[in-house]
């Protein structure tokens, strides 16, 4: 995946959902993702550096930048968070859900629902120092 050309937009496959993920995910949102996959696009993926990896503007929201390094753990955010919760509509019009998950620091995972192509996928990431 290339983030170098800003005006294409490549994206890839994290996993497709299984039967017991989709059922914790409609047990705590409410939403029925049977079929759906959970994608990360390169849009996503410059818009959150953009919004989040300049280290002296997290600072000033209590945050920490984020890094490319951060989005390896997508995987281990998604499969194993403290807590979840459906956030509502974005500003495209698509449900959100946050994930969070302490991996040193507190790592917030905002997914959107893409309902039309049955794709889940990066609506930003941010982290915070962990308090405990």
């Amino acid at each position: 995946m290339s983030l170098e050309n800003g005006s294409e937009n490549n994206w890839v496959e994290l996993n497709r959902l299984a039967e017991a993920e989709v059922q914790v995910l409609e047990q705590k949102t409410g939403l029925n993702l049977a079929g759906y996959q959970r994608i990360l696009d390169s849009a996503s993926i410059r818009h959150t550096l953009k919004l989040h990896g300049n280290p002296l503007t997290e600072a000033r929201r209590g945050q920490i930048a984020v890094s490319l390094d951060d989005f390896l753990y997508i995987p281990s955010i998604v499969n194993s968070f403290e807590e979840l919760k459906y956030l509502g509509i974005n500003r495209r019009g698509m449900e959100t859900l946050l994930y969070r998950k302490q991996i040193g620091d507190v790592y917030f995972y905002v997914e959107e629902v893409r309902k039309g192509r049955k794709k889940l996928c990066l609506n930003t990431l941010y982290k915070k120092k962990a308090t405990e």
